[in-house]
């Protein structure tokens, strides 16, 4: 027997093989604070970071010895960037997109700062074209050809769009929870047309494309797993998980996309099973004969794809472990290792980048820089013709419209407030404009915002107003002219703003993932109450805009479970979690109606009785919930439609109508037997009730 393997004998211990290939070792690392993507300018000579609050610039010359030679702070948490002549194109989520001058590597500086209508998640540059995807609200195609005015194009729905891809006249989403990856004809900017979708085996991210052969990066849970929430109150993995799909989505697929029309799968590899709903992007990029993947916690791989029908495993590698392990909300089946958020490939040498670490230099003999892909050359432009003393394109809009477009600009209306016979109007990056609606809704005045005019609302005689970056600002209206008259500095973007008139509270809404209470008894001087920044995954205006039982706010985001904050007392306001579980913040909502929680979910209705809550068996319902007088209004930001319901008797809802807005609508105001609906860049929209 042998003492060092418990065996009778030591010829059936042959260790096996790994399937993931050779271990790859890290050859120079660079601390970078919350470093998420990467990328190469043309000769590879220069590395540009997406990183938390900056860009950074670093001279590759001697990938042995980098060297930051430039930052530009200031700007928002970076989530993917893309260079192209000396210009960078950088997301950041709640705070858009970042163009930025990098043609001096020393000095960067912000050419324009630009509105996407979701959280600007994925970039891709090619020509005179931007595409930033927005995750639920699909691909914005921006054009980008004078940087510092950025001009929107349209937006084009891709299930939940997480990354992009531009060869030639043909644009590739990555459609995340969908697992799928859509193909969209772009030979008109204004007018996508689907051409085919390519389904997959885990969550789609990444996408690269090289000769008609089409590269997507996956993670999460295969394609079996139907329910993604089955098992998320499990402490262990079991066989029964991994038989459902449960972390099995990883890994790289290859589709022949010679035919648009008709995409045919060739292969997929799978890499290490795992979950971990953080940190969850994955890419792959193309060079020679390999393929190269950033699989997050799990590492790096390339793949050896001379063969596209059936690659193989080529070498691995896998960051430090996890400083922190309490993050784990369901099982990771595997080490819980510092994540690969972003690569880039140069001559000999693969770079990858960890939010948790930094820049990571990996000598690899036989890489090649990246090859660009085919330029993007757009035809059949449409012609523009002007409203409000600004442009906008007569196809943007196609079909007949439901209801007048009463005021339309360059930016997107995010809101509106009617106060001493003028309409205000917060308009996102062109700030605050005051209307007069006696008079053709001429502009009176108009004034600059420190940052994205986000939301507005009236408290009294004072106009509060959410300004991303800026934080909140306060304002008064004397004669048609609008004056700064307090602000309050919040950090991350301020998206959103709930006032609770009763309570001279307001709530706003920071980022993606945070909320902010503020006493506004002295407008001059806002005052700060709570703030809490780990409130759940928040898309767009996720508070409820008005007080339960007179004393409850209420968040309710992309999440398990619904928030309450009890403000009865301001200095001790307390939260608790409530019952209300998986709201989709696109389609379903809550309000507050005759005194008890009215919430869409999942199609159907329930509201909360003194008896207890009530589910109706009514007809198919979508959308967040706005009440006005007896009607509810469904709002549907995705599809632009918001559908009419009369909700007197709740036993028997009856549809009446619905709007279809062409646009993305944010909101409803009810003034003067019309309703207002900013609607971004549809402008906005005044209906007869």
């Amino acid at each position: 027997m042998s003492i060092l393997f418990g065996n009778d004998s030591r010829k059936i211990q042959v260790p096996k093989k790994n399937p993931y290939g050779r271990r790859l070792d890290c050859t120079v690392f660079l601390n970078i604070n919350g470093a998420y993507d990467i990328t190469l300018n043309d000769t590879g000579t220069i590395a540009y970071i997406a990183a938390a609050g900056e860009l950074v610039i670093i001279n590759m010359t001697d990938p042995l010895n980098p060297e930051i030679t430039g930052r530009l702070g200031g700007i928002g948490t970076g989530r993917q960037i893309e260079v192209q002549n000396g210009i960078a194109y950088m997301t950041a989520r709640a705070d858009g997109l970042y163009i930025i001058d990098v043609s001096n590597a020393q000095a960067p500086h912000l050419a324009s700062h630009y509105d996407t209508v979701e959280l600007a998640t994925g970039v891709f540059i090619n020509g005179d074209y931007c595409a930033v995807t927005c995750r639920h609200l699909g691909v914005e195609i921006i054009n980008v050809k004078d940087i510092n005015h950025p001009v929107h194009i349209c937006n084009v729905l891709a299930g939940e769009a997480q990354s992009v891809f531009i060869d030639g006249n043909y644009m590739y989403v990555g459609c995340w929870v969908q697992r799928e990856i859509m193909i969209f004809d772009i030979s008109n900017p204004y007018t996508p047309v689907h051409c085919s979708t390519c389904e997959l085996d885990g969550y789609g991210d990444g996408i690269f494309i090289k000769e008609n052969l089409l590269y997507a990066a996956t993670g999460h849970h295969s394609r079996r797993l139907y329910n993604r929430r089955a098992y998320q109150f499990y402490e262990f993995t079991t066989n029964e998980m991994f038989s459902d799909g449960y972390g099995c989505g990883h890994g790289i697929e290859i589709f022949d996309i010679s035919n648009k029309s008709k995409p045919v799968f060739l292969s997929r590899l799978k890499t290490p099973s795992f979950f971990m709903s953080s940190n969850d992007m994955w890419d792959v990029i193309v060079s020679g004969f390999y393929a190269y993947m950033a699989d997050s916690y799990s590492g790096l791989f390339v793949f050896d794809i001379r063969k596209p029908c059936s690659p193989l495993y080529e070498t691995y590698s896998r960051l430090p472990i996890h400083p922190v392990h309490n993050l784990m909300p369901q099982p990771p089946i595997q080490q819980h290792c510092c994540p690969v958020n972003g690569i880039a490939v140069g001559q000999g040498f693969l770079y990858a980048v960890s939010n948790c670490t930094g820049l990571h230099v990996f000598k690899i003999d036989n890489a090649r820089p990246v090859i660009p892909p085919i330029k993007y050359n757009p035809t059949n432009i449409k012609p523009i013709e002007f409203k409000n003393g600004s442009k906008m394109l007569e196809c943007a809009f196609p079909g007949k419209n439901h209801g007048e477009i009463e005021f339309y600009m360059d930016s997107q209306v995010h809101g509106v407030i009617f106060f001493n016979g003028y309409a205000v109007i917060a308009a996102g990056g062109e700030g605050l404009y005051v209307l007069n609606p006696n008079n053709n809704y001429s502009i009176q005045s108009h004034c600059r915002t420190k940052g994205f005019a986000m939301d507005i609302k009236l408290h009294k005689d004072h106009i509060y107003v959410v300004e991303g970056k800026g934080g909140l600002s306060v304002w008064k209206l004397q004669n048609a002219n609008l004056v700064r008259i307090g602000e309050f500095i919040t950090g991350p973007a301020a998206r959103q703003i709930v006032i609770y008139h009763e309570l001279d509270i307001a709530a706003i809404q920071l980022g993606n993932g945070g909320v902010q209470f503020i006493d506004i008894t002295k407008p001059s001087k806002p005052q700060d109450l709570k703030k809490v920044m780990d409130t759940g995954m928040m898309y767009y205006k996720n508070i409820i805009d008005c007080l339960y039982k007179g004393r409850y706010a209420i968040i309710a985001p992309l999440g398990p479970k619904t928030i309450f904050f009890d403000l009865i007392d301001k200095n001790d306001i307390k939260f608790s979690y409530g019952e209300i579980r998986d709201l989709c913040p696109i389609e379903d909502g809550i309000i507050v109606y005759r005194n008890r929680l009215f919430t869409v979910s999942c199609g159907k209705i329930r509201y909360e009785d003194y008896n207890g809550e009530i589910y109706i068996d009514s007809i198919e319902l979508k959308g967040w919930p706005r009440i006005i007088n007896d009607d509810s209004y469904l709002i549907n930001r995705c599809d632009g439609i918001i559908s009419h319901y009369d909700i007197q008797n709740m036993e028997n809802i009856r549809f009446i109508k619905q709007i279809d807005t062409k646009g993305h609508p944010e909101d409803i105001i009810y003034h003067e037997g019309r309703l207002w609906i900013p609607c971004g860049h549809r402008g906005l929209l005044s209906v007869k009730k």
